[in-house]
């Protein structure tokens, strides 16, 4: 539980786990956007590969 620690999931106050799903396919979504940009932006480094 201590990665979940760090996305913050102990302050989700959802009441069902479809409000709790839905608040993690949103920082998914979020990662994945910001992910994508660095990729872009700092495109030929490892740093920001999938793989790493």
């Amino acid at each position: 539980f201590s990665s979940l620690e760090k996305l913050g999931c102990q302050n989700f106050n959802s009441r069902s786990v479809k409000g709790l799903e839905s608040r993690f396919e949103s920082i998914l979504l979020a990662y994945s956007v910001l992910l994508s940009r660095a990729q872009r932006r700092f495109e030929g480094t490892l740093k920001y590969s999938l793989g790493y």
